[in-house]
């Protein structure tokens, strides 16, 4: 029995391998894309701040007033805007400090 190995066809001008190297990288420094869009992202969230707002409102509400279960659900989905920020602005520090 004999093994088929199936190769990818190389073009002739790329054989050199800074050539591929540069083809295959994207335009981020590290060289990764990102999985998710930053719009779909940002809809991802909103859409997880509210539901978590309201989970929490409709938990609170019965026993402590609406009043403040409003405010606590507010409090609670505006922390998750708040993590997705910090958490923002530290992977895009330390992709400026790769690209170094």
């Amino acid at each position: 029995m004999s093994k088929k190995t199936s190769r990818a066809k190389v073009h002739p001008a790329s054989k050199n391998k800074s050539v591929q190297a540069a083809q295959t990288q994207s335009s981020s420094p590290t060289g990764l894309k990102p999985w998710i869009s930053y719009k779909n992202a940002l809809i991802l969230i909103t859409v997880c701040s509210i539901a978590l707002a309201g989970l929490t409102a409709f938990q609170y509400g019965p026993v402590g007033g609406w009043v403040k279960a409003i405010l606590y659900g507010l409090l609670q989905g505006g922390m998750v805007w708040g993590v997705f920020f910090v958490s923002l602005l530290v992977f895009r520090w330390i992709r400026k400090k790769q690209s170094l």
